[in-house]
This record gives structure tokens, C-alpha cells and sequence, in this order.
């Protein structure tokens, strides 16, 4: 996911400059488009990949895969989103987004190593929650921000 954010990005970033910020409902859109098709066939593909790309100890974890996509994809729209705030002056509240998001999966990885300290796997889903609380709740924000802005 992450060459796939970077390609997309390259391509599509541009035009959000371009618009000023107007186009990134489009843009969001066609993130998760690429997120959701990366998402589907990472998720396939996974136990394959991991066999033959590393040892086969590792295939129970493949479901990372799909986890790391998740964390990525969110990466990308949450980059998206603090573009549009940084075009529109308001590049703080991205921080403010992020701090809450950050402290969740903080208090989420602690709680995982006092209660489930062997499963890896449960940390990567623990910030991939948080990516889509905050990426969420910057679409709001930006939404809100549209309505009274554009």
C-alpha cells in the first residue's frame, strides 16, 4: 500500500493544490477506492506472500498484512485532510487530530502488554483503529469547515 500511497499521491496531490483543497472529496474517494483494492488483494494474496517472501513460521501473522494496508490507507487520507487544512490555515488542528490518535494507541498498546502481551498482532490493529478514528474525524472537521469556508 505504501508505493501504491506514494504513486497516488504524486498523481492526485497536485490537483488538490490546484483546487485549493475543493476536489478532496474526490480525492478521498478514489483513495479508498485504491485502499479497498489493495486491501482485497493483499488480503488474498497474503498467505502466499508470506511463505514465499520469508519463512513459514511467519504465515500466521499474514493477516499483518491486511493491518499494515489499513495503517497506510489511512496514512494517505489523513495526509490528504491536513493538506486541506494546511491550504485553508489551519494546520494545528491536523496535530490536535493526530495527538488524540496518537495517546489512543498508546493506551491501547499498554493495555495490550499488561492483558495480551503475545499477540503482535493486536498492536497493529490497535493503530489501525486509531487511524480510523482520526481520519474520520478529520473528514467531519473538514466537511464542517467546507460548509461555512467554500
Amino acid at each position: 500500500m505504501g508505493a501504491c500511497s506514494q504513486v497516488f499521491s504524486q498523481l492526485f496531490l497536485p490537483r488538490l493544490y490546484g483546487t485549493r483543497g475543493t476536489s478532496i472529496g474526490q480525492y478521498v474517494r478514489w483513495s479508498l477506492g485504491v485502499a479497498a483494492a489493495v486491501l482485497s488483494l493483499g488480503l488474498c494474496f497474503s498467505e502466499f506472500l508470506v511463505r514465499h517472501l520469508t519463512q513459514p513460521a511467519y504465515v500466521p501473522y499474514a493477516a499483518a498484512i491486511g493491518v499494515g494496508i489499513v495503517i497506510e490507507a489511512g496514512n494517505l487520507i489523513i495526509g490528504a485532510y491536513a493538506v486541506f487544512l494546511t491550504l485553508h490555515g489551519r494546520p494545528g488542528v491536523v496535530f490536535q487530530f493526530q495527538l488524540a490518535g496518537a495517546i489512543f494507541s498508546l493506551a491501547g498498546c499498554l493495555l495490550l502488554m499488561t492483558h495480551a502481551p503475545v499477540s503482535p498482532l493486536l498492536v497493529g490493529a490497535v493503530v489501525a483503529t486509531s487511524q480510523l478514528l482520526v481520519a474520520p474525524a478529520l473528514a467531519f472537521y473538514v466537511h464542517r469547515l467546507q460548509r461555512r469556508v467554500l
